[in-house]
């Protein structure tokens, strides 16, 4: 990563965990269902904006992955799987959610027992 691109990023994250009240109100009125995944440690972006996130959309989903961090789902893919697949199943396509694999949303899709 060039050094132009690690500024721009840090401002980024900078502009994100930086308190806004006017943020906060657009997030508000945002109704697509919304699913945030994050490790309980991640060191990048702090979890607490996963926590502000979900109180703050109003149709949002937290799944908090216990000692993991930034790259959460690389470090629980089944799992992760399983869950975003739910979550898709059930938020985006509502009475649907019995659709064959090849009818649902495109989306890899890992079968596992006892997930």
């Amino acid at each position: 990563m060039s050094g132009e691109a690690a500024s721009a990023q840090r401002e980024a994250i900078g502009k994100y965990i930086a308190p806004a009240e006017s943020v906060f109100d657009r997030l508000k009125n945002i109704r697509q269902p919304t699913l945030i995944v994050q490790g309980s440690n991640d060191v990048i972006i702090p979890t607490v904006n996963s926590y502000i996130l979900q109180q703050n959309l109003p149709n949002a989903q937290l799944i908090l992955y216990p000692d993991a961090n930034h790259g959460s789902f690389y470090q629980y893919p089944e799992l992760f799987v399983s869950q975003a697949d739910r979550f898709l199943r059930s938020s985006l396509q509502g009475d649907d959610a019995n659709l064959q694999p090849a009818e649902r949303l495109p989306f890899p899709s890992i079968v596992s027992e006892g997930i």
